[in-house]
């Protein structure tokens, strides 16, 4: 930076140097003020270009594009929504089929354990049809009961086999 000249105790400023150092700035800021509206006005200048291109491309004012136009997005809307409707119904239908799946397989096994319970109380009643039998035919002979007094050696063997729900005796004195 230079010094200025009335501090350093030298002459008055020669009023002409001044003037030309203010000219010279003043030009700078011009230039600079100048170079950013040149650049913002081409900018505008470009984005209308590509404006007026689109504008060229697709006419508007025309009542026949225009509803063509409103036509071809309602057309879109419509099928997109009849897309989305029918992907709801499937999955509902996905939903309700594996319900019934679900019931169905519940039904089964309730069934299946249901079955499983009578064919056992079936064989328990069954086994003692034959406890019974067996006890009547000790007591009629006099060999059994709790107030006999049998020895151990009259004792008699039942077996039992059961097959298919039918119940087979064997009975061995």
């Amino acid at each position: 930076m230079k010094a200025d000249p009335m501090e350093a105790g030298g002459p008055p400023p020669d009023a002409t140097a001044v003037d030309a150092d203010l000219d010279g700035s003043a030009a700078k800021v011009q230039a600079s003020y100048r170079g950013a509206m040149g650049r913002k006005k081409a900018s505008e200048v470009k984005a209308g270009k590509q404006a007026g291109a689109a504008a060229a491309e697709y006419p508007t004012g025309d009542p026949n594009l225009e509803g063509s136009a409103a036509k071809v997005q309602a057309s879109y809307r419509g099928s997109m929504g009849r897309k989305q409707g029918q992907k709801k119904k499937e999955e509902k239908q996905m939903e309700t089929s594996a319900a019934a799946v679900q019931k169905s397989y519940r039904g089964l096994t309730g069934r299946k354990e249901a079955s499983a319970k009578k064919e056992a109380k079936a064989q328990e009643k069954s086994a003692t049809k034959v406890q019974a039998t067996i006890r009547g035919q000790q007591a009629r002979k006099g060999k059994g009961g709790p107030s006999s007094d049998a020895a151990p050696s009259d004792e008699v063997t039942v077996n039992i086999e059961l097959n298919d729900g039918a119940a087979t005796v064997h009975i061995v004195a």
